[in-house]
């Protein structure tokens, strides 16, 4: 079985904000009506305008925050092309020693007749022995 136990809440506010609330009722105090814009208009303060932020000064702050971002980019950029310029230079010097070194090994292996390429090729040109 639910219990349900009484409870009473009170509420106090102050007569400006029951005034934005209702606009035309305000209580002074327990039961007693009082009629806001005659008795009261005196003790409710009308709000202050907040003052609005400097566009120019905002706009400055922007443009320096995209600035930085545009120069981190290009140097971020100029990074990478220097890198892969590298990169593409250090696979050209790779490739050329490992021709060299399966040449070399070809050569000492004496899988091409070196001394016949060589007279092959003065014969073809009419020369005299090398």
């Amino acid at each position: 079985m639910t219990r349900v136990l009484r409870t009473s809440i009170t509420l106090v506010q102050s007569p400006k904000r029951i005034l934005g609330r209702c606009g035309d009722i305000l209580c002074s105090g327990p039961g007693k009506p009082v009629d806001a814009p005659t008795q009261c208009a005196a003790n409710v303060e009308e709000p202050q305008p907040t003052p609005e932020p400097d566009a120019g000064a905002a706009l400055a702050e922007l443009r320096d925050v995209l600035s930085s971002i545009t120069d981190a980019v290009a140097e971020s950029e100029a990074a990478r092309r220097q890198s892969i310029d590298e990169l593409q230079q250090l696979a050209i010097e790779l490739s050329t020693a490992i021709a060299g070194e399966l040449l070399f090994r070809s050569i000492d292996a004496n899988e091409h007749n070196v001394v016949a390429l060589v007279a092959a090729a003065v014969d073809k040109l009419g020369l005299d022995a090398p």
